[in-house]
């Protein structure tokens, strides 16, 4: 019984994350939620597949401009990549970037710029300095620093 239930479970998250990318955001929103209240009744807190639909929920309200609460799902999402270790580094650094890349939208640059620094130092662990991951971060930096008018940590930050 609990199989069949963890499968829809995952079949939610995966049907929401197709339409995230997608850019149907209420479908997604709808799904995510809905396979959340599913992992909230069958697995621990700090479940990773969890931490995979929070994230993408996450993002989804992100993208609608609910910020607040995207903010608030994805700082759920680090306290359990924290539980779960340093083996978990590449997830860690996504989610850091999202969070970062929320917080500049609601204009928390000081905030913005932790979290984009941090999945930054995290991505230089992980991936290889082509990856297309460190360049997302760089450009949110870049973005970070023309809004506050630090054009020159931008330009320095590029270079390296």
């Amino acid at each position: 019984m609990a199989d069949g239930k963890l499968s829809k479970a995952r079949d939610l998250h995966s049907r929401g994350s197709r339409a995230l990318d997608d850019g149907r955001l209420d479908e997604a929103s709808d799904a995510l939620r809905h396979a959340l209240k599913d992992w909230n009744r069958l697995v621990p807190t700090n479940h990773i597949e969890r931490a995979y639909t929070l994230h993408a929920l996450g993002l989804c309200c992100c993208n609608q401009n609910k910020l607040e609460e995207g903010e608030k799902l994805l700082r759920q999402v680090l306290d359990i990549h924290q539980a779960i270790g340093p083996s978990n580094k590449s997830n860690t650094a996504t989610t850091m970037q999202v969070l970062g890349s929320c917080l500049l939208d609601k204009q928390d640059f000081e905030e913005a710029e932790r979290f984009l620094k941090e999945s930054f130092e995290l991505y230089a662990q992980v991936v290889p300095k082509n990856d297309k991951s460190i360049a997302y971060v760089l450009h949110e930096m870049g973005r970070l620093y023309w809004k506050v008018g630090k054009l020159e940590d931008g330009e320095r930050k590029l270079r390296e």
